[in-house]
């Protein structure tokens, strides 16, 4: 299991980037901002993104 976390944009929210190894999928919890690092992290991680999921609708949870 990939568990990694991120702190991302103004707000400083708490990112988490979530991947099962052998599948090599991934998903994407409160992207909240950064989106380009948080997408050049997943290439880093040689992962393919599967879902974007929220916790909460507050702008510093699913902007950008």
């Amino acid at each position: 299991m990939i568990l990694e976390q991120l702190v991302v944009g103004m707000l400083q929210t708490n990112c988490y980037l979530l991947g099962d190894e052998p599948t090599r999928q991934a998903v994407v919890i409160n992207p909240g901002g950064d989106a380009a690092r948080i997408i050049k992290r997943l290439q880093q991680l040689d992962v393919t993104l599967a879902a974007i999921l929220t916790t909460h609708g507050h702008f510093d949870s699913v902007k950008d």
